[in-house]
């Protein structure tokens, strides 16, 4: 299962793209209910992005 997110500025007009305290908030929710998250990732990184695996790989 995977989300994919955005933030917005205060009245919603803008999307925020900038990696900032507040994307670190939302990843450490995800984090907290069992996702993983694209911002921690090695090879690149989905910081928009939360997944949950269950234990399955795509292998």
């Amino acid at each position: 299962m995977a989300v994919d997110y955005f933030l917005t500025n205060h009245d919603g007009s803008k999307a925020v793209w900038t990696v900032n305290a507040q994307w670190r908030r939302v990843a450490a929710i995800g984090k907290q209910l069992g996702f993983s998250w694209g911002g921690d990732w090695t090879s690149f990184k989905d910081y928009p992005h939360l997944e949950m695996t269950g234990g399955l790989t795509t292998a």
